[in-house]
């Protein structure tokens, strides 16, 4: 599923908790906000497409899990809303852990046989192998992929006192961390309560962007949850104030409590900045620009100044940001798509003719630079 990467990934949602990277925009339907969350990450990663955890039965295929609220539903509670042929013509698969809800028979049946497969350790291997799948790989702290970092993050699939109880039953999960040079990182976490290796992972990687399974789903008769909901949530958001959180998962299975609603109101509630909490609706798609290199570039030292830079790349549009530049003088800016070469000349008005020079030496190095980059 993903990646986050150089200067145009998209990230498709389609809920239902499949993630995977493409090059093409889909769209939901208008009016249409059911969950099937098949997060589809499309990056820039190399061009590398990760679908993640793919659950690919039609609605209703399956009973709702047994012992779980709301079991008299059956699974999916809703439709995909992408061909299964789109989803699957992915560059690789990860399998975060084997439940229903992440590796299903449908998906078993519709994918290649070859295709490069990664699991979460070697316990979920073999089985993966046994269903005729050759390319069964387990990821570790550093594993490559194609010009791909990946590194597996221990995920706990429950509170300490449903894993007390029914650890063995509940079994093991797994995030996965995506790195690639002159990439935005990302971290989906998986199916996993908030945990001290979450939190760990989090400030090690220091992630630009964290995907969240957030549908809090509940074992009948127990207090608790079997993954995160809007607290957890929230405590990732703050474990993080520089990246952005999405919150996908819900709405999807019998026994997930937790909306799309809840979420967005939990976020208005507690003044969370909205523009950092994606709730996708399905298909809805999410780009990120990586501006990165403007932080290292040299920019005049005149402050509040805007900084206009042309760009041919169709995903730069016009896009707030804060960023480094202290050091230049500079306390904030924005970036925008700008017709001219040069700086204009409201900005130019009042500065030293070297500084002009060094303006329009940025703005002709910077796009083609930008669009070198988005090729990669």
């Amino acid at each position: 599923m993903p990646g986050h990467a150089c200067c145009g990934k998209q990230i498709v949602f389609f809920d239902r908790q499949t993630a995977a990277p493409r090059r093409r925009r889909y769209h939901s339907p208008a009016g249409r906000h059911s969950s099937r969350t098949v997060l589809l990450l499309d990056h820039s990663y190399g061009g590398i497409t990760f679908l993640v955890d793919p659950m690919l039965a039609p609605k209703e295929r399956y009973p709702g899990f047994e012992g779980t609220v709301n079991s008299h539903l059956r699974n999916p509670l809703v439709g995909l809303p992408l061909p299964v042929e789109d989803i699957i013509s992915a560059d690789a698969v990860i399998v975060t852990h084997t439940h229903l809800g992440h590796w299903d028979e449908a998906a078993r049946e519709a994918l290649p046989k070859t295709i490069p497969l990664f699991a979460q350790d070697e316990d979920d291997a073999p089985a993966i192998r046994k269903d005729g799948f050759t390319d069964a790989r387990v990821p570790g702290e550093d594993t490559g992929f194609r010009g791909v970092r990946l590194t597996a993050v221990t995920g706990q699939h429950g509170s300490e006192a449903l894993m007390a109880t029914l650890g063995s039953f509940l079994g093991k999960t797994a995030g996965v961390v995506f790195r690639r040079a002159g990439s935005k990182l990302v971290y989906v976490a998986g199916d996993t309560v908030w945990t001290p290796q979450v939190g760990a992972a989090i400030a090690a990687y220091r992630p630009d962007v964290i995907v969240l399974d957030t549908g809090y789903a509940r074992i009948a008769g127990f207090d608790g949850s079997i993954m995160m909901g809007k607290e957890g949530l929230g405590r990732a958001y703050r474990a993080a104030p520089g990246a952005t959180l999405a919150g996908i998962h819900m709405e999807a299975f019998n026994h997930m409590t937790q909306s799309r609603r809840d979420l967005l109101a939990h976020v208005a509630e507690h003044g969370m900045d909205a523009a950092r909490v994606l709730v996708p609706d399905d298909g809805q798609a999410y780009r990120f620009q990586l501006f990165k290199l403007l932080e290292r570039l040299p920019v005049p030292a005149a402050s509040n100044t805007s900084i206009r830079v042309r760009t041919s790349a169709p995903e730069l549009r016009p896009c707030r940001a804060q960023y480094a530049l202290g050091d230049a003088g500079i306390d904030a800016h924005e970036v925008h798509e700008h017709p001219g070469d040069a700086l204009p000349e409201d900005m130019a008005h009042g500065l030293r003719p070297v500084d002009k020079l060094r303006h329009a030496l940025i703005a002709a190095v910077v796009a083609p630079v930008v669009s070198w980059l988005k090729v990669f």
